[in-house]
């Protein structure tokens, strides 16, 4: 039998901030969730993604569940390419960490990733994990304004995202 895929989306004003107080502003809009963070400030953003859960298998004697695994989260967002960096992605299984991607080369993803699936925004989990107490998908942030800035640094949310996979 095939492995059966399916996406769970949540829209982009569903994040949630962590240090309030490095926030300079926020906005949300029926496109997303616009942040502008202190100058040269770190901090975490996170979504709530919901698990999917499947009923017991009708044609299995034993009435087994099957299972679903995680395959891929995604985040959409903007941001200018030099003033805010994505520096890390953890997911979360409940309150347990099951996956970190640290140390992202993401200042060179500036611009635009909040209209499809690319490299910037979306990541493998390989092999695939089970989630069993609710996925969250933690995003962290650094702000970085230089003095010839303008103005704060900042990063719009869109939408976030989860593969999973049927066996």
């Amino acid at each position: 039998m095939d492995d059966y895929y399916s996406t769970v989306w949540v829209h982009g004003t569903s994040v949630r901030v962590e240090y309030e107080d490095r926030i300079e502003n926020f906005n949300l809009k029926g496109w997303g969730a616009h942040f502008w963070g202190e100058g040269w400030s770190d901090n975490w953003f996170h979504f709530s993604i919901p698990n999917i859960r499947l009923p017991l298998d009708n044609d299995d004697s034993t009435q087994r569940p099957k299972k679903v695994l995680l395959k891929n989260v995604y985040v959409f967002y903007e941001k200018p390419l030099d003033f805010t960096m994505i520096t890390a992605v953890h997911i979360y299984d409940g309150r347990n960490k099951v996956k970190s991607f640290d140390g992202l080369p993401l200042l060179e993803s500036g611009g635009n990733h909040s209209q499809s699936i690319d490299e910037y925004n979306s990541w493998e989990i390989d092999p695939a994990i089970e989630i069993k107490y609710g996925l969250g998908i933690s995003v962290g942030v650094k702000f970085v304004v230089p003095p010839e800035a303008s103005g704060p640094a900042d990063i719009l949310f869109t939408t976030a995202g989860a593969r999973f996979v049927v066996v």
